[in-house]
């Protein structure tokens, strides 16, 4: 299953397939940071968690930040390291739905290659990739100009810790910006899910006003990992919002 999902991912990061999907979620993601995060006293620093594949993380890069990628799983950073390194377009080539044969329209459709990396990454771009959990990855004294989610704030058992985790390493008058729904259903762990905090967008919302102030807030209906010629796929309304870390300190 971990293969299968890393997979999904690597097709829609950096294929073909993913190319509607990713002007939706990290289009958004990256002109947000633009934005709130102006290119004054050299280049601006930013973390991204859960970071899959590293398609968000080297569309960030490119846009002129410092990027810190960091993903739990080994076969994504895996994938991931490949891919950043490739020196030339659709050099490697996966069959991310072989076995999915429901939902078929046509009767090869669960074969199709998708061919990766659809775009090389510049030269002179700054990833860093790291396999580690987040709240252990942050550990310490270390602070981020910038902090950029795609369906991560609810992947974690206690969304609490990961707003006060995001409260300490965000620098004030700093930005985390983040799109994505509240499924609560990322650990494969039935013991972790059982006692996951389940809060409502606007407990999460509430929650984070102590340390942030929320300047845009909106809905995007979008697809998340979806095999894009399926006849069955899942239509988000996910929350996008942008939140500046105000001067509150940390406690």
């Amino acid at each position: 299953d971990k293969l299968k999902e890393a997979m999904r991912e690597l097709a829609i990061e950096w294929s073909s397939e993913g190319v509607t999907e990713r002007g939706r979620l990290h289009a958004p993601l990256v002109e947000a940071l633009k934005r709130h995060l102006p290119e004054t006293d050299g280049p601006k620093s930013v973390l991204v968690p859960a970071s899959s594949t590293a398609r968000l993380p080297a569309e960030i890069a490119k846009a002129g930040f410092q990027v810190e990628a960091v993903e739990m799983s080994l076969v994504k950073c895996l994938f991931a390291d490949r891919v950043l390194k490739a020196e030339s377009a659709e050099t490697f080539a996966c069959c991310p739905y072989v076995t999915e044969t429901c939902n078929r329209r046509r009767k090869r459709d669960h074969l199709r290659q998708a061919k990766t990396p659809d775009a090389v990454l510049p030269r002179n771009s700054a990833v860093t990739l790291f396999h580690a959990d987040f709240l252990q990855h942050v550990q310490g004294d270390r602070q981020y100009d910038g902090v950029a989610g795609l369906f991560w704030l609810d992947s974690g058992n206690c969304i609490l810790t990961y707003i006060r985790a995001l409260a300490r390493i965000i620098k004030p008058g700093g930005v985390f910006v983040h799109i994505g729904a509240f499924l609560y259903n990322q650990s494969n762990d039935d013991s972790n899910y059982a006692v996951a905090v389940m809060l409502s967008w606007d407990e999460v919302k509430q929650a984070m006003s102590r340390w942030f102030n929320f300047v845009e807030e909106r809905v995007v209906h979008c697809y998340h990992v979806t095999n894009p010629q399926s006849l069955m796929e899942t239509l988000y309304d996910a929350i996008s919002f942008t939140a500046i870390r105000n001067e509150v300190p940390f406690e």
